[in-house]
């Protein structure tokens, strides 16, 4: 009798072994199914922070200038060209040429004379045709280096507009360029009868300007 009952638990035991058996592996077979596959990702190489040495000026140094940007000598706007000044001997014939030859057209004058004749070339530029006076017409290409100044600023001139005359004869004080009016009167404006004003001066070699503030 007691033969049979250590037979019977050890089959018993033996029985509940195998079923314990068989639960762990059925649970490692569906833990295996659903956990995800292990990626096989690079470890990111380390980077260390760059420590810039702060840059050193000199007193006065203006640092835009290491950065490639350059300060602008003058805040205005640059002049445009606005006309060209010729004195002629027949003004009806030289008007007549530059139509028909050049194409240029007629325009109105502020002077309203039989003196002046405006022609515009291009969009904005003009040609501005001067009549010679009686006296002058009589003076050869022999002697004209006795023409007086304003004589030789009517014969022949080229113009510039800019937005605010006083403002560049401000700037023509500074640099120490000598400017005058039409009638030559030194460090004065000129206002024409349309109300455009005017100042002129002469570069190193003589050939006069006149900056004006004429508007299109």
């Amino acid at each position: 009798m007691h033969k049979l009952l250590t037979r019977a638990a050890v089959a018993i035991s033996l029985c509940v072994f195998a079923a314990a058996q068989t639960n762990t592996t059925s649970t490692q077979s569906s833990q295996s199914q659903t956990a995800p596959p292990a990626q096989n990702q690079p470890t990111p190489a380390f980077t260390p922070p760059v420590h810039r040495k702060p840059q050193s000026f000199q007193p006065g140094e203006d640092p835009r200038e290491h950065a490639g940007v350059k300060q602008a000598e003058s805040t205005q706007t640059p002049p445009e060209f606005d006309h060209v000044g010729l004195e002629v001997r027949d003004i009806a014939k030289s008007a007549d040429f530059y139509q028909r030859v050049m194409g240029f057209v007629q325009i109105p004058d502020p002077f309203n004379d039989a003196q002046h004749i405006f022609l515009r070339l291009g969009q904005h530029s003009q040609l501005h045709l001067v009549k010679i006076s009686p006296a002058a017409s009589s003076t050869t290409s022999a002697n004209s280096a006795s023409k007086s100044a304003s004589s030789l600023k009517n014969s022949f001139h080229f113009a510039v507009r800019v937005a605010d005359v006083p403002a560049f004869a401000a700037r023509l004080d500074k640099l120490k360029v000598a400017y005058s009016d039409t009638n030559e009167k030194p460090h004065t404006i000129t206002k024409r009868p349309d109300g455009v004003s005017q100042i002129y001066f002469q570069d190193p070699d003589g050939y006069w300007i006149e900056v004006n503030d004429d508007k299109y």
